[in-house]
Order: C-alpha cells, then sequence, then structure tokens
C-alpha cells in the first residue's frame, strides 16, 4: 500500500510537470527558439547535474550490449520521437489542445495490447474509444485548415508515447534504476535532437539569454520530477493506473494556456477536450488498476 502511494504521488508531480511544458516552450520560442533547439536543451542541459548524482550515489554506468539496444529504440522512438511530434504540434495549435490530444495514448495502448499481446478488448474500452473520436471530431471541426498539421502531429505523438509506456513496462528497462535509466533517455534523445538540430539548420545560439535560463531550469525539473518520477510511477502501480492520473496533465496545460497565455478555446472545443478525457478516464478506470 505504501508503494501504491508513492507511486501515485509519483504520477501526480509528474503530470504537473509535463502539464506546464507549452507556457515554457512559449517563453523559449518567443525568445528565438524552435522545436529542434527547445528539445536539444530539454534533453542535453541536465546531464551534468545527473552526472553528479550518479557518482553521488554511486550508481554504476555500464550497460550491457542488450540495454545499449533497448535504450536506444525506447529514447528514439518513443521518448525522443514524442517529444519532436508533440513540441511540432505547437506550432500550429494550443498546447492545451495538443496535450488534451496526446492523451489519447492509452488507446493505443488498447490496440498494441489487442494487436501484440492478443488482450481481450472489453466493452467500457470500445466505448472509451469511440467517445474519444468524437472528441477529435469535435476538436477538428472548431479548428482551421491551418491547425490541421498540429492536430496530426499531437496524435502521432500519442501512439510513440503508447510505445514508450509499454516498451518500458515489457523490456525489462522498468527495472533499471530510475536515474539512471533518464540518464540514458537524454544522451540517446540529445544525439537524436542535435541531428534534427543539424537537418533543420538551427542552433542553440539563436535563443536569448533568457529563454537558455528559462529552458535551462525547465529541463531540469522535466527530467528530474517529470521523467523520472513517471517512471516511478510505472514501476509502482503500472501503465494503465499511471494513464489515469496523468489526465491532470491536460487540464494544467489548458488552465496555463488560459491563465498564463491567455489562450482562448471556443465551445466546441473545450467539448472536444472533455470528450477525450472522459473516454480517457473510462479506459484507464477498468480491471485491477483502477483506483478506488
Amino acid at each position: 500500500m505504501r508503494q501504491r502511494g508513492k507511486g501515485i504521488l509519483s504520477v501526480i508531480i509528474s503530470s504537473l510537470t509535463f502539464g506546464l511544458a507549452p507556457f515554457f516552450v512559449s517563453i523559449v520560442y518567443a525568445c528565438g527558439g524552435a522545436p529542434s533547439t527547445v528539445t536539444a536543451l530539454r534533453f542535453l542541459s541536465p546531464l551534468p547535474v545527473m552526472l553528479v548524482c550518479l557518482k553521488a550515489k554511486k550508481i554504476h554506468l555500464r550497460l550491457t550490449g542488450a540495454e545499449v539496444k533497448k535504450v536506444a529504440v525506447l529514447a528514439i522512438f518513443g521518448y525522443a520521437g514524442t517529444a519532436f511530434l508533440l513540441l511540432t504540434s505547437y506550432q500550429y495549435i494550443s498546447g492545451g489542445l495538443a496535450t488534451t490530444l496526446h492523451f489519447i495514448y492509452p488507446l493505443f495502448v488498447i490496440l498494441a495490447g489487442l494487436l501484440f499481446f492478443k488482450q481481450a478488448v472489453k466493452g467500457r474500452k470500445l466505448l472509451s474509444g469511440g467517445i474519444c473520436l468524437l472528441g477529435i471530431v469535435f476538436v477538428s471541426q472548431f479548428e482551421s485548415g491551418s491547425q490541421a498539421p498540429g492536430i496530426v502531429l499531437a496524435l502521432c505523438s500519442a501512439a510513440t508515447y503508447a510505445f514508450y509506456t509499454l516498451y518500458l513496462q515489457h523490456s525489462g528497462l522498468g527495472a533499471m534504476d530510475n536515474l539512471k535509466l533518464a540518464f540514458y533517455l537524454q544522451v540517446f534523445g540529445g544525439v537524436f535532437a542535435l541531428l534534427w538540430c543539424f537537418a533543420a539548420k538551427t542552433s542553440i545560439t539563436d535563443i536569448s539569454a533568457a529563454g537558455l535560463a528559462v529552458m535551462g531550469a525547465y529541463s531540469m525539473a522535466f527530467t528530474f520530477l517529470g521523467v523520472v518520477l513517471f517512471q516511478l510511477g510505472v514501476r509502482c502501480v503500472g501503465s494503465e493506473t499511471t494513464a489515469l492520473l496523468s489526465t491532470m496533465e491536460p487540464v494544467t496545460s489548458i488552465l496555463a494556456g488560459s491563465l498564463l497565455l491567455g489562450e482562448h478555446v471556443a465551445s466546441k472545443g473545450i467539448i472536444g477536450c472533455a470528450l477525450v478525457l472522459l473516454g480517457v478516464l473510462l479506459v484507464t478506470v477498468d480491471g485491477k488498476e483502477a483506483l478506488t
């Protein structure tokens, strides 16, 4: 029970931290940042502090050949891939809307379970899928054609994050020390981001000193309060309960966008977001892992 409480608290703090991402990213964008440079900063800036913490805790950094391959797959296709898609979507749609659409990832988890793990799909999960799709229809009607790429990118980020959650749980990497795993995810993600910067012809030097300071501080919080605590939550309470508690993230993004950035969402957009969150709640409050 104590372990469960620890996992629940970890996911709540992680969700609040992730939910503030659009607010801080918008500041950095205004200071000359781009999705590629913001991703690079988010992955690379915490590395020195993380290395010091690992040494202080006397955690060895050695990885086996199999672990290197698994971490690389998790980082590139799940961790960095999600960041790439979601950060790019912010250029087309509001952070709150992007985060809400991103949160249909539990449905992708269920779909993957059906296709790859032969898990049965219950009636509640089918109802959840229908409600989420209805919510996406409302959101799509609200958004203009020029914002459609943002919707597609946010939905794709849900697919990559579902992969991240499932692979973390089933690959055996969940047994690795949380800080050690987070460190290597940052390393592999940082390499991916630098290649992205090179391809996009962008540079961290394009960002002003104020933007660098903001992103550096948030990157620390994102890593230590977001990523590490999320991994701990998955380990303690499982992927479904983690998904349920993580619905605090889009709510935080919507509130932060409205209160801090002055973002306005019309009634159809609000209805669409509410339907998506309802669908996620229905699909995650199910089975042994549901909160009571």
